[in-house]
């Protein structure tokens, strides 16, 4: 059941965009596997799907435009923002990438 949702765009600053969302990518999934907090969806086609304690996020890369999309999604009222604060701390670390609307 869900009970929010929420989609956020990221812009990338840099000319090599693809090749530096697929690092977000893979460093999400490694994140992913090392936390007890997520669980990797067993298919992902589009990005990264993590199921978390609220709901689930999907993190993906636009096919022609320099941004990676983030969509929410959470069982729980609320749940979306821990999800949100955690992922914000995983993101921090790339510095090409405007996480100002979160």
């Amino acid at each position: 059941m869900r009970a929010e949702d929420r989609e956020v765009r990221f812009n990338i600053l840099c000319d090599d965009f693809k090749l530096y969302g697929e690092d977000i990518i893979q460093k999400l999934e490694i994140l992913a596997n090392e936390t007890n907090e997520y669980r990797l969806a067993p298919d992902n086609r589009e990005g990264l799907r993590v199921n978390t304690k609220n709901g689930w996020f999907l993190l993906r890369l636009s096919v022609h435009d320099p941004v990676v999309v983030v969509n929410f999604e959470g069982r729980v009222l609320g749940g979306i923002a821990e999800d949100i604060k955690q992922l914000r701390s995983f993101l921090e670390q790339f510095t090409q990438l405007d996480i100002s609307s979160l």
